[in-house]
């Protein structure tokens, strides 16, 4: 397999198209986050269709993977039907969410479309601290159950842990 990587990486950088491509659907977010580059640049979101039109053109390019992320995804209405064009492209679609918004129903649609993998920050094992990071309180219980969600629907989760001034001492704990 790393051998297939390697070829895609170097056929990719021959012809200047990009293997993967990271998409921000929006700036808007439910936390709050200390460190959060969104607070300084509030631009208007692409509509449904400029998004499509992007992936579409992306898709053409000969690009493999995308990273949709945010703000806060699940704010989107649209969500799912950018999910489902972009694998309808056949794109290899991951997602970073907080997932304070996962439901069992959208886990289970989310896998339906074929996501395999979501990317989810935690900034400590402890509630206090987390909650303190993201100015949203229960922010830890809540990214933990819709983390949960995600596995039981047979969805890989990657958890993320930005080492910080706040949690500096709890990188042990959260990869425990």
């Amino acid at each position: 397999m790393p051998d297939l990587i390697s070829k895609l990486f170097d056929k990719s950088v021959g012809l200047g198209v990009p293997l993967s491509v990271h998409i921000d659907l929006t700036m808007r977010c439910n936390e709050h986050c200390v460190h959060c580059y969104r607070v300084i640049e509030q631009r208007p979101e692409l509509t449904t269709a400029e998004l499509k039109a992007l992936l579409d053109d992306v898709a053409r390019a000969g690009t493999l993977y995308l990273l949709f992320s945010g703000g806060e995804i699940f704010l989107r209405r649209d969500l799912f039907d950018l999910i489902e064009h972009a694998r309808r492209l056949h794109f290899d679609v991951r997602l970073k969410s907080n997932a304070l918004l996962v439901t069992a129903e959208k886990a289970a649609r989310l896998k339906a479309l074929g996501v395999r993998q979501v990317d989810i920050s935690i900034y400590s094992a402890e509630a206090a601290i987390h909650d303190r990071v993201t100015k949203v309180p229960g922010s830890l219980e809540r990214s933990l159950e819709g983390a949960a969600l995600l596995r039981d629907a047979g969805i890989t989760v990657k958890l993320n842990c930005p080492l910080m001034k706040q949690n500096v001492g709890q990188y042990k704990a959260i990869r425990a």
